[in-house]
């Protein structure tokens, strides 16, 4: 599937909704997250928002940035778009000076292993701030 990825700003009420929606799609069992700090980026497929991503600042390490939330809808998975949502937010990241990129997974194989694809290795950090459970993965930019 051909995709676009832009960074889209949340503060418009039209990408806010559509944030909205696509969360809801993507993610039914959370409940929706506006980070203040987020930046974010919708893909669409002709025109179509069909997946979406927000990174914000690390609060573990200086020069970092985390990436915080991400998903695709059903329809759209295993085209390889949360790997192209992955690489717009480190290229976006090491152009705003940042050193690092990490996130963590919970239960979520199909994320570890987009992570694992675009350069990411497993860590332990200082202080573990998920779930029990949770795998922690950091990337050098």
């Amino acid at each position: 599937m051909k995709v676009i990825c832009e960074k889209v700003d949340p503060s418009n009420p039209e990408v806010e909704e559509t944030l909205i929606e696509l969360q809801r799609a993507c993610l039914p069992h959370d409940a929706l997250y506006f980070p203040e700090e987020g930046v974010w980026w919708i893909a669409y497929h002709r025109r179509t928002p069909v997946a979406f991503a927000c990174l914000v600042p690390s609060q573990q390490i200086a020069d970092a940035v985390y990436l915080s939330r991400s998903g695709v809808t059903p329809l759209a998975r295993g085209g390889g778009i949360q790997r192209r949502l992955i690489r717009a937010r480190l290229t976006w990241a090491k152009r705003q000076g940042y050193n690092w990129a990490v996130s963590d997974t919970t239960d979520n194989e199909p994320s570890a292993n987009n992570l694992i694809t675009c350069g990411f290795r497993l860590y332990t950090p200082p202080v573990p701030y998920s779930f029990a459970r949770a795998l922690y993965w950091k990337r050098k930019l």
